[in-house]
């Protein structure tokens, strides 16, 4: 808690912000729609010169304590250039050469358009439904997730981000326990 506020967070939290920064890397590149996705719940993936996809970045929130004061902290990393070496690209994929300045204005503004809250200016509400758009053409361009072997059929996400699964009642929550089939 700072300043009287008390802030919490969820994945949907992550996949906004993710998804907020796929709309500006595609607006930015003018790119084909498939050239980059979401990787459900915090990662950016970049279409590489040799057809395949690459991670590009990712979203990350951590609480942090010092003492009595509590933060939530937010960390976007997001490469520039492409390292074919371990599957990831860079922003030099999309035909974009952003410097590191250039790319954190465009990133902050588009974080605080998200969170950022002023008196007399409407809060920005959270549009779940892009939201789980673009979780679902994650997985048509990267592929369904894979759970103790098996594919997983996603259905959607409920209202904190996890995954809601077909013929299934509970949703998964957490990325550690899934592997990707084409990563």
């Amino acid at each position: 808690m700072e300043d009287g506020h008390a802030w919490g967070h969820s994945t949907m939290d992550q996949l906004r912000v993710g998804e907020a920064l796929v709309r500006l890397l595609k607006g930015w590149s003018l790119c084909d729609e498939n050239d980059v996705c979401l990787k459900w719940p915090n990662d950016v993936y970049i279409r590489t010169a040799k057809g395949g996809m690459g991670k590009a970045g990712g979203v990350l929130f951590e609480a942090v304590s010092q003492g009595r004061k509590h933060r939530l902290v937010l960390g976007i990393g997001v490469n520039t250039k492409a390292s074919y070496e371990g599957g990831f690209s860079g922003l030099a994929e999309l035909g974009l050469n952003a410097d590191a300045g250039a790319l954190h204005s465009a990133v902050h503004a588009v974080v605080a358009s998200l969170f950022e809250s002023l008196i007399g200016v409407p809060s920005s509400t959270v549009d779940s439904v892009r939201i789980e758009a673009a979780v679902m053409h994650g997985f048509s361009t990267l592929g369904n997730p894979l759970y103790r072997g098996e594919e997983l059929a996603v259905d959607g996400l409920d209202d904190g981000g996890a995954l809601v699964l077909k013929g299934g009642e509970e949703a998964m929550d957490d990325p550690e326990l899934l592997t990707w089939s084409i990563l």
